[in-house]
């Protein structure tokens, strides 16, 4: 796998976009610094120079953006539980630790005639004090070994029918409730294949949302799209 590292960039995702044509898939593009990170929708993305592990995964791949954004989160999760650190997904793109958001994930595909690219970028924060467990003992390059490794192991076949168990086991909106305007107080369920979630309504009516936004500090959900889940 081809391996790009820069001291400071605008955007590691921006780069791989303007670039892709010259990468072979797989590769990475890691950065010490970017200037212009983004989040999902027009929220940007701040760190500190040499404190967060930022980089994206470029990658040629049929399957959806939705199920390699999952793959992705529970690779994270999975190489900050090596570091003995509880960490919890927020879905659709947040990892959580001690109630606090460490790392975010943004996936952006690309068509090109009969090809289909994704580019899944992240920015995770391992050395905050305020958060348990950190600052990570391991190198910045040791933690994206893992996380990388790990994804592309879940990415057999052989391991995708059990990843929404294991992704519904960490999720951090386990028994949450939060205010939905329609319906009142609603209960997180789970998340499914396509990436919608079951929520349960207070008069226990289960339905499928399509998430946009769940802000837990002010415990109100946004959603794109909303039907009965039978």
């Amino acid at each position: 796998m081809q391996i790009i590292s820069f001291e400071t960039i605008p955007s590691t995702n921006d780069y791989l976009k303007e670039h892709y044509k010259e990468c072979l898939s797989p590769t990475i593009v890691t950065t010490e610094y970017q200037s212009k990170g983004r989040g999902r929708g027009n929220h940007q993305w701040i760190s500190k120079k040499g404190e967060d592990l930022i980089f994206s995964l470029f990658v040629e791949d049929k399957r959806d953006g939705v199920t390699l954004t999952m793959i992705m989160a529970y690779s994270i999760v999975c190489a900050l539980k090596s570091q003995q650190i509880d960490a919890k997904i927020k879905w659709p793109n947040d990892i959580y630790v001690n109630k606090k958001k460490v790392a975010g994930i943004l996936t952006e595909t690309i068509y090109e005639k009969d090809k289909h690219y994704l580019i899944i970028g992240v920015g995770l924060n391992i050395n905050n004090k305020e958060y348990a467990g950190l600052p990570i003992k391991c190198s910045k390059e040791e933690l994206l070994k893992t996380i990388y490794e790990t994804y592309f192991s879940f990415c057999k076949k052989d391991y995708e029918h059990d990843l929404l168990d294991k992704i519904n086991s960490c999720s951090y909106l386990k028994d949450v409730l939060v205010e939905d305007e329609e319906h009142g107080y609603i209960q997180y369920e789970r998340l499914n294949a396509d990436g919608t979630i079951t929520i349960t309504t207070a008069t226990n009516e289960k339905y499928k949302v399509s998430i946009n936004t769940i802000s837990l500090r002010n415990k109100k959900i946004k959603y794109k799209s909303l039907s009965f889940d039978a």
